[in-house]
């Protein structure tokens, strides 16, 4: 059974507000591991090169 106050509604709106924030949280934190994990790549490979000069 679904009820449809007012109040229920608030309520469903303020889920909905979280779970976007929380998703865009979590984005968020994957994109900037992704990038840490790049330049530390990048900076692995190029250790990797000078060393071999």
């Amino acid at each position: 059974m679904s009820c449809r106050t007012p109040g229920h509604r608030g309520a469903r709106r303020t889920i909905a507000v979280t779970v976007y924030l929380v998703t865009g949280v979590l984005t968020a934190a994957a994109v900037a591991a992704a990038v840490w994990f790049g330049v530390a790549a990048v900076q692995s490979v190029w250790e990797h090169a000078l060393a071999r000069m």
